[in-house]
């Protein structure tokens, strides 16, 4: 589904006219060796024939605008700060099913985002690596993180904004993988194998729009190999929150808790 069009000024305009010839137009400029500045403009249309009692069919536009700023001084250091704009929703917020046919983060997902007063800002964060030879080395990041970039991550299914659209092919939405808030991540990375260690303090959305305040934990082991038919990245991932966590009917808190696998491999 292509096609983006919204009633908005000079942004829309321009995501139509893109739109029409790729669904997602990515760009990036090296101002120098330091620092690097890359956007990618997606505009989408959609259209719902619900067979659904009591609702008709609707429809729908958005344009997202995402900026990253990365500035790497070193080669074991990086900064990143992500910024993302957007007019219109989509389907999103008429939509009878649990899982959203748009999984990017849209106008409304853009203002006070996870209760924090926080505006379009996604992430902000620091990363140091510390190289210990050419097949080992331990990453240390801090900051407003993102944790689908390091948990349940997958070659091909795990960007809404140039694999797939419905958040089903995106992550799983059981393991409720926070994004955009407080956190760090370890990440040692032994030859082929690879271990991450996740936290982040996060919020998540009660009755009457009232954030609650939980912590995330997250580990994950993976293994790369490099066959004949291809590369392939194999993963077993476990979480858990503290005990703050909404239960399922959201009266009362519990601790979440599961266990996962993530794999992807070429075959040819």
């Amino acid at each position: 589904m292509t096609a983006g069009f919204k009633a908005m000024p000079i942004l829309i305009a321009a995501a139509i006219l893109i739109s029409f010839l790729s669904p997602d137009v990515t760009a990036a400029y090296d101002l120098n060796e330091k620092l690097t500045i890359d956007g990618t403009l997606t505009g989408v249309y959609q259209y719902g024939d619900y067979n659904v009692e009591g609702m008709g069919n609707k429809d729908g536009g958005a344009v997202v605008l995402d900026l990253g700023i990365n500035f790497h001084p070193t080669d074991t250091d990086k900064f990143q700060v992500l910024l993302s704009f957007a007019a219109g929703n989509g389907l999103n917020k008429n939509n009878p099913f649990s899982l959203v046919p748009y999984a990017d983060d849209l106008e409304d997902d853009l203002k006070n985002i996870n209760g924090r007063n926080r505006d379009y800002l996604l992430e902000a964060w620091y990363k140091h690596t510390f190289k210990f030879s050419e097949q080992v080395s331990l990453g240390v990041t801090g900051g407003i993180i993102d944790a689908t970039r390091y948990i349940d991550d997958n070659e091909f299914a795990n960007c809404e904004t140039s694999q797939f659209m419905n958040q089903i092919f995106v992550n799983h939405k059981n393991t409720n993988i926070p994004s955009y808030d407080i956190g760090g991540v370890a990440e040692l990375d032994i030859s082929n194998f690879s271990i991450r260690g996740l936290i982040m303090n996060t919020k998540h959305e009660a009755e009457d729009r009232i954030f609650k305040s939980y912590n995330y934990y997250a580990l994950q082991a993976g293994y790369a190999v490099d066959t004949a038919i291809g590369k392939g990245n194999y993963r077993l991932y476990g979480f858990t929150t503290s005990k703050s966590f909404a239960d399922s009917n959201e009266t009362g808190e519990e601790r979440l808790q599961g266990f996962g696998i993530s794999a992807d491999q070429q075959l040819s």
